[in-house]
């Protein structure tokens, strides 16, 4: 009987060692550098100056072409747009870049309906998982990940995020599988005049992650810029994000500013290619006249 006792715990033993071994070798799978999504970039980065740098959801990543900011303006540019991303999401890939011995001067943070969102997100949330054990990632996920002991178990982090993580986060980084590579960060849309019938908050209160910012800046020299991007005109409740003025120091509100052009919608929360040619050519010209009361950048 204790010869088969110990045969199940060296049996039990050895499953679990292959379990963490396993679970170790589908974490590096995941954490591999690549520039498939922006929070593998940020990591990836080190030791690099910027000029400009713009956060925020899809609306920065289909909106802003660093390209055509950089050219008109004569500054680097770097899109770090992330697909849903949260203020919690874009407060974390800015500490991640600064904390990493980048330099930035002026940061640009696109703010509008997800400002109510105070969560992390749950894209971005799984995404973070495989980078677990680094101080800024626990951090951020202390108060997202529910029980933190169960963590522990081989496993059982992706388990519970299955349906986003899925194989595809493995695939990409190893055969460049599953569409183009990510690093401009700005993926164009075609098309126009989708309309989409989306109502925004009625009211803003104060998103206490925007301190987060502040946090990240610490004793550098970064300033912080707002913006909303432009909607559609048939887009409900516009009006009520003029309430950001009073939550933000250095904020332009384009809301309204392609109302007479629906040609420039992709969808009525996105622009397409034309817009945002559009957009990333006025975004220049009002930091070349520096509209941005934080502003520093000059033309030259």
């Amino acid at each position: 009987m204790i010869s088969f006792l110990k045969h199940i715990v060296i049996v039990i033993a050895i499953l679990f060692i292959s379990a963490v071994g396993l679970d170790r070798i589908y974490s590096s799978l995941l954490t591999r550098p690549s520039t498939d999504s922006p929070l593998k970039k940020a990591f990836s980065y080190s030791n690099q100056e910027w000029d400009i740098v713009f956060f925020g959801s899809s609306r920065v990543v289909n909106n802003i072409d660093c390209s055509i900011i950089s050219k008109l303006t004569g500054k680097s540019c770097l899109n770090m747009g992330s697909m849903g991303s949260t203020l919690k999401n874009d407060a974390f890939l800015f500490e991640v870049l600064l904390s990493n011995n980048n330099a930035i001067r002026d940061a640009f943070f696109q703010v509008d309906y997800k400002y109510n969102d105070f969560s992390l997100g749950s894209h971005f949330k799984a995404d973070l998982i495989p980078f677990t054990g680094r101080e800024l990632v626990d951090q951020y996920l202390k108060d997202e990940q529910g029980n933190a002991l169960l963590w522990d178990i081989p496993f059982y982090r992706y388990m519970i995020n299955d349906k986003v993580i899925g194989i595809r986060k493995v695939l990409v980084p190893i055969a460049g599988l599953f569409g183009k590579d990510a690093k401009s960060g700005y993926k164009p849309l075609d098309g126009e005049g989708v309309l989409i019938n989306v109502s925004l908050p009625d009211n803003y209160e104060r998103n206490i992650n925007s301190d987060l910012y502040e946090k990240a800046r610490g004793a550098t020299n970064v300033n912080l810029n707002y913006f909303t991007a432009p909607f559609c005109e048939e887009i409900k409740n516009r009006e009520a994000m003029l309430s950001l003025n009073n939550l933000f120091d250095s904020y332009i509100n384009y809301a309204t500013l392609y109302d007479s052009n629906q040609e420039y919608f992709n969808d009525c929360l996105h622009l397409n290619r034309l817009g945002s040619k559009n957009f990333s050519e006025k975004i220049a010209e009002d930091i070349i006249r520096r509209r941005w009361s934080s502003l520093t950048l000059k033309s030259e």
